[in-house]
């Protein structure tokens, strides 16, 4: 079984429907949103995603929020506060961070603290060399969100070879490692 997702624009009018078609009939297991992209761009936790999540947390989907510096017209769009209002909303829903909220990593982590249902998916801020916060995720993966600290490879920016020898290279704690890698998303996705 493999993790899919369906890119749904919030906006459109059949975006409900899609999410029902993907989850309930395809058999994937949630959808990604990358809403900062949106014209106009919007923040995680607007209003009108809320039949989107609605769905999702109805069908026992997983949300993947994209969250970074990256998305949407200014860092406002990277705030991670929008992940918490969307946690705390559908605290049943598990909700993954992709980018994990950089450059934003404290107010991230604390969100994920405080948000039994978040997942951090810090991806190429964790496997680049010199990517300024990376120690501080590792830091928390170690420690308070060893069970909540999940691998992921921004494929295609570079190969998977590359992006996993990258996440070796940090300092982990050995379990944080393989929680990481495989048995976090594995719990996440009821395959263990």
């Amino acid at each position: 079984r493999f993790f899919g997702f369906a890119g749904i624009d919030p906006n459109a009018p059949d975006a409900v429907d899609e999410v029902t078609r993907c989850i309930r009939d395809w058999g994937f297991r949630g959808i990604s949103l990358e809403v900062g992209w949106c014209d106009p761009s919007l923040k995680p936790d607007d209003p009108i995603i809320d039949p989107v999540y609605e769905k999702v947390n109805e069908l026992g989907g997983i949300t993947l929020i994209s969250l970074s510096f990256c998305y949407g017209p200014d860092l406002s769009y990277s705030d991670p506060i929008t992940i918490q209002h969307v946690a705390n909303k559908y605290p049943n829903m598990k909700i993954c961070s992709s980018h994990g909220g950089g450059p934003q990593v404290q107010s991230m982590l604390a969100v994920a603290m405080r948000c039994p249902n978040v997942y951090l998916v810090p991806d190429c801020y964790v496997y680049i060399d010199c990517m300024p916060f990376a120690d501080t995720y590792i830091e928390a993966a170690n420690s308070f969100l060893k069970y909540r600290t999940i691998f992921g490879s921004t494929y295609p920016e570079r190969s998977l070879k590359q992006t996993i020898e990258g996440w070796k290279k940090r300092p982990w704690d050995p379990e944080a490692l393989e929680l990481s890698l495989y048995g976090n998303a594995a719990r996440l996705l009821g395959i263990e």
